[in-house]
């Protein structure tokens, strides 16, 4: 059962400005508030790509030269890739800016989603977060 307050509803111009103003991490592409998915065979580049998205949120890059992205800070939640991957996706995206992509892995100890500090994290910082990969949680 939903309990709810009157107060709580929306009116029929909070509806309509709702609707018309879908954020985005990525636009078009990567809904804010949602989940999203890259998938593909193993060694396809989803973790390559993925860093090429977070890199240009992080720094507010237009993706592709085509999509623009809301700057929000960035976590990747990555259980597959070991450090001289990471060091390898720094280096190829040196140039998209400064702001960097902050990383929990392996090494690191990745929380668990359910984590009540990362909830909290998520609570406070509003991050994209990237998890790489999804199997392994």
């Amino acid at each position: 059962m939903i309990i709810f307050e009157y107060a709580d509803l929306l009116d029929e111009n909070e509806i309509s400005e709702a609707e018309d103003v879908e954020k985005h991490a990525i636009e078009k592409l990567v809904p804010c508030n949602a989940i999203s998915m890259l998938f593909g065979e193993e060694k396809s580049g989803k973790s390559l790509l993925s860093r090429y998205f977070g890199k240009s949120v992080a720094n507010e890059i237009k993706v592709f030269g085509k999509y623009a992205t809301q700057k929000m800070p960035v976590l990747c939640l990555d259980l597959e890739n070991n450090t001289q991957d990471i060091r390898a996706f720094t280096t190829y995206f040196t140039r998209l800016g400064s702001e960097r992509i902050r990383y929990r892995t392996r090494q690191t100890g990745v929380p668990p989603l359910d984590s009540p500090a990362l909830l909290r994290l998520c609570e406070r910082e509003h991050p994209l977060i990237i998890i790489d990969s999804m199997t392994k949680f």
